[in-house]
This record gives structure tokens, sequence and C-alpha cells, in this order.
């Protein structure tokens, strides 16, 4: 059965990070990622998100040559020492497609100091054999999954022949059903089923041993190999994000979603809606709510 969500695809991600041009400069050495634009961030877009204190702060949006249109946008805030990846709710990490994975784990290997610190070698999927991936970790805390897919025919991940697009953006929520039943509901997404999952990365981020588990399931949107995955953070002591107040909640911070018309959503959605001036929407109208795990999204009017 075709089934069409509401959501057609990830359109850009947000790193909040206090080293924007050091975290721009390493992306594009390890994953060939080009600077489209280079503008602080505008009042208006400030305002929408509720974050005045981002006014007028770094903001950098970079692209692949390959994928033009799917960005990463790095955006300065306030250093926050206590923050720790995998121990709060929210976004806590975006999956890019590679080619080459091994040749990037010897590249981050090599670099003595390197920008990234490495938090999973290459391994197969087990769901995905074909599938091998690897996960990084920025400077700011932020969490890159780097997946390659080795055979051909159609798969969940991006065509990539060198450096390709974010496909996934992986929510950690505090009760997973319904945070996954929040978007089936609002956005028309088909609700799969909830598993186990014995994701080592997550569970070594926790203390875990090898048999651990935690509660995973997958929401693909309208465009293929476009996803939000969800994680249950079901471990004692993981907390509300962080923030300064203010500003975006830092790391993996904000994701922005393509809609065709924001009038075709619930109005109970309670959105923010605006016409930022900032080269990322190009002129669209956006939206913007908090998740029920807390999670920061932007949800980009598609352009006719």
């Amino acid at each position: 059965m075709l089934f069409r969500s509401q959501l057609r695809r990830i359109r850009s991600a947000t790193v909040a990070t206090p080293c924007v041009d050091a975290t721009a400069s390493a992306l594009s050495a390890l994953l060939e990622y080009r600077i489209r634009d280079r503008s602080p961030v505008t009042s208006e877009l400030a305002a929408l998100w509720h974050a005045p204190a981002m006014a007028g702060r770094a903001c950098v949006v970079l692209s692949t040559d390959e994928y033009p249109d799917v960005s990463l946008r790095l955006v300065e805030v306030t250093p926050l020492p206590r923050y720790r990846p995998f121990w709060s709710f929210g976004w806590n990490s975006f999956e890019i497609s590679v080619a080459g994975l091994d040749a990037l784990f010897s590249r981050v290997q090599c670099e003595i100091p390197s920008f990234f610190s490495i938090r999973g070698e290459p391994h197969a999927l087990r769901a995905y054999p074909s599938i091998r991936a690897m996960q990084l970790e920025g400077r700011s805390g932020e969490i890159y999954y780097l997946t390659e897919e080795t055979a051909s025919g159609i798969s969940p991940v991006p065509p990539t022949s060198r450096c390709g697009r974010l496909f996934i953006t992986v929510l950690g929520a505090p009760a997973i059903e319904q945070a996954r039943d929040f978007y089936a509901k609002h956005f028309e997404l088909l609700a799969r089923p909830i598993r186990a999952s014995t994701g080592q990365v997550v569970q070594r981020a926790w203390g875990g041993t090898p048999d651990g588990t935690h509660p995973i399931t997958l929401l693909p949107l309208s465009e293929s190999a476009n996803a939000i995955e969800m994680n249950g953070y079901v471990r004692e002591g993981i907390v509300n994000r962080l923030r300064t107040d203010g500003e975006l909640p830092p790391g993996n911070s904000l994701v922005s979603l393509e809609v065709d018309r924001l009038e075709a959503l619930p109005e109970h959605l309670s959105l923010t809606v605006g016409s930022p001036p900032d080269a990322l929407y190009a002129g669209c109208r956006v939206g913007f709510f908090i998740g029920p795990a807390g999670e920061w999204v932007e949800l980009i009017e598609r352009q006719s």
C-alpha cells in the first residue's frame, strides 16, 4: 500500500556549537561539505524559535555537491560543558550517507589530533548486512552516523558516489510509543512496530552490556531514503536537554522537515509561523514547534 506522509523529506539539520568555523572546516575536510551561506542568524528567525539570544549569532549552511539542497546548518551557541550526548532527550544524532566508509575511518584514526572522536567502528547492520555504518562525535558533543550501502538495488540509504546527504535523524524519547504516535497522528506517518535494539553505541554511552537493549522504531517520510528514527531512552539518569537561556539546545539541536502546505497540518499542532529572510529557507514560510521529547522542529513549506 502506498503511504503518503505530510512530511516529505529532511531538508536540513542544525548543530548548535561554540566552534562554528572549526566544525565547518572539519565537515568540509572529511565529508566534502561546501559552505553555501555564511550569514548571522536574523532577528526574525530568533523570534520564530523563541530564542532571542540567537539573533546575530554566527551561522554556516553546508551541503555536498551531490545533494546541494540537503544541508547541515551550524549555529553558534554558548559553551555548555555539562552537555553529554545520549544522556538527554531530543535529537541525538544525524545519519549521513557516504561511500568509502573504511577510508573515512582510517582518516579519522590517523588524524592526531582529530576534530572527531570515534564512537563506533565500521560494522554491518544486523537487519541489513549490506549496509555498514560507523559513528563519530564532534567537538561539541554532536553525533554523526556515517552509513554506506555496499550492494546495488533498492536501499533505505540514498545512492551516493562519494559523500551524500542526511537521510535519518535520530530522536531519543522518554516514552517512545507516545513520540511515535504523535508524529503518526499529526503528520500521517505509518506507525511501525517498536522492537528491541542492541545498538552498541547507545549501550556503551549508557555503560550497558553487549546484550543490553532499548526500544527503537523507524518512521519513513514520503520521499524515499528519508526517515525519523526513534529510540526509547530508558536509562535512569537521562534528563531533559539543558540549554543556555534564550539559545538553541546544544549538539544535535534542530531538524528541518519539508511539507507541502502548512495549512494542511492540524490546527492543534500550535505552530509558530514566519518567513525568516535567512538563506536556508529561500523565501519559504516556516513553522516551528517543540515535540513530545523536547525536540526542536522546523517545517519548511515546499516551493511551488
